[in-house]
């Protein structure tokens, strides 16, 4: 399905800045910060600043604006856990209950280390599982599987970044609140908050939200939901969330140094949230970010598609400190310097030098084999020197993909919906990469790479946690007839 929008107001320039100097931000610090994110080639869709309870300022890239929802995968295990501790909060569970005590049905023969594992082993990221269940036969009903693989370790020992943990969780937010989990958190006052009610989460083949990864929400959703969080869970004067449960989600639950791929996320573990060097953090795969500085009462959120260079992630966190946090604390700011606004987000594009040799437009049609293997594809692609289109037949499936030189080029995908921003470029007379970006209740790159000689060879890759599978490998073949 393709990007669903509601309808945000976007903050001016001209009001931003007034908003960051009254808060004691320089205009210019913003803006460097922004700028040096795009000097680094970070793919930022979206990029929130807030203090206390006011957002300052904002910034978005061609393909998401103020009111476009954007999947937040891991952030959503935050959302979930939260809702957990409203549950305690109302005597609906207890942290150290045994799951079980809430899962009569698969109490009988339970493996011993399924039977001990508790709410907070699970908040924690400590159960009795090494990996994600579902995922191990994804056929099978999701939630049920956390309780009939079999667990490879006893609880409440070791962090691991157990997806299906969250799912489990999010299913007992549902079972005990009698709502959806959304709902239910909007009607305990995070819809009061400025919550939309456009937000929701992804299913599970079973009906089940996916509460590790799969939560739709625009930017202003997100940082209405952390700003809550670092706020003590109050709004106006009324506590929506519970206070003491979210000093401890964000506090340091356990380690995660053994078990981390950048340097900001080995610093420890919460109640689903992550620890960084001076606060806390939601974060999503691929730079889906809320970053709060306690006391600074600073927070920064961010959505983007970084899945390709994790380090990505840490210079972006670098960055965040250099430009803005480090200035704040370390400088006073009292004058209201003006300053240009900075450029939009932009995508990245398939390259960015394109070939200086002079190419006849191309067009054809090739039967294509996958190396080593027996499945075959049958590929058209034409063009001219601006625009091109490139359509790909896997059996019954076919990826059909619009696209242009030097440009983004928006389409949707008829194989699944999705919204997707494609670009091209001439790297000599006989290779063409191209760079297909999806941005939708899926979010990441498929990668082609084509080269054209006496035979036609295709590499194609992708990023995209799900719908796309199908769509990579080296396929080598020869056209069916001639080109014109």
């Amino acid at each position: 399905m393709s990007m669903v929008t509601l309808h945000n107001e976007q903050l001016t320039w001209s009001d931003s800045q007034e908003r960051l100097s009254k808060a004691g931000i320089s205009p210019i610090w913003w803006t460097r910060f922004l700028e040096s994110c795009r000097e680094a080639g970070l793919n930022l869709h979206s990029a929130l600043l807030g203090r206390g309870a006011e957002l300052l300022a904002e910034q978005y890239s061609e393909a998401v604006g103020a009111d476009s929802l954007h999947r937040l995968f891991s952030v959503s295990k935050s959302v979930t856990a939260v809702a957990i501790g409203c549950l305690a909060d109302e005597g609906k569970l207890g942290l150290d209950n045994p799951l079980l005590t809430y899962y009569p049905e698969y109490q009988a023969g339970a493996h011993t280390w399924l039977a001990e594992l508790t709410i907070r082993d699970m908040l924690r990221m400590e159960t009795c599982h090494s990996q994600t269940t579902y995922k191990k036969d994804p056929a099978a009903p999701w939630v049920e599987s956390f309780f009939t693989v079999e667990p490879d370790h006893a609880p409440g020992q070791h962090f691991f970044y157990d997806t299906s943990s969250s799912h489990v969780l999010a299913h007992l937010v549902e079972r005990l609140s009698g709502q959806k989990l959304l709902d239910y958190l909007r009607n305990r006052g995070l819809r009061a908050a400025g919550f939309s009610d456009g937000a929701y989460f992804l299913e599970d083949p079973q009906g089940s939200p996916l509460g590790g990864s799969g939560l739709m929400a625009t930017t202003r959703d997100f940082w209405v939901f952390a700003r809550l969080v670092m706020q003590g869970g109050v709004h106006n004067g009324t506590a929506v969330f519970p206070a003491d449960y979210l000093l401890e989600a964000t506090s340091l639950q356990t380690e995660t140094a053994h078990n981390s791929s950048f340097r900001e996320e080995s610093l420890g573990y919460g109640y689903m949230f992550w620890r960084h060097r001076d606060g806390w953090a939601c974060y999503g795969m691929g730079g889906q970010l809320a970053i709060c500085v306690p006391n600074l009462d600073l927070l920064l959120v961010t959505t983007a598609d970084m899945q390709k260079f994790k380090s990505d992630l840490q210079r972006l966190f670098d960055l965040f400190f250099r430009h803005l946090v480090d200035p704040l604390q370390h400088s006073t700011f009292t004058g209201s310097p003006r300053t240009a606004e900075a450029a939009l987000f932009s995508l990245p594009l398939a390259g960015s030098r394109q070939s200086a040799e002079k190419a006849a437009p191309r067009s054809g049609h090739w039967q294509l084999k996958l190396n080593k293997q027996n499945e075959s594809a049958f590929l058209a692609y034409n063009e001219d020197h601006n625009e091109g289109q490139l359509t790909l037949c896997l059996g019954q499936e076919e990826l059909a993909l619009p696209f242009a030189f030097g440009r983004q080029r928006a389409s949707v995908l008829p194989l699944t919906g999705h919204c997707v921003w494609t670009s091209a470029v001439r790297l000599d007379r006989s290779r063409v990469r191209i760079l297909a970006q999806v941005i939708d209740t899926e979010v990441g790159f498929i990668e082609l790479g084509l080269s054209f000689g006496h035979n036609l060879t295709l590499h194609m890759k992708n990023n995209i946690e799900s719908c796309y599978s199908r769509w990579q490998g080296l396929y080598t073949g020869t056209a069916v007839e001639e080109e014109l």
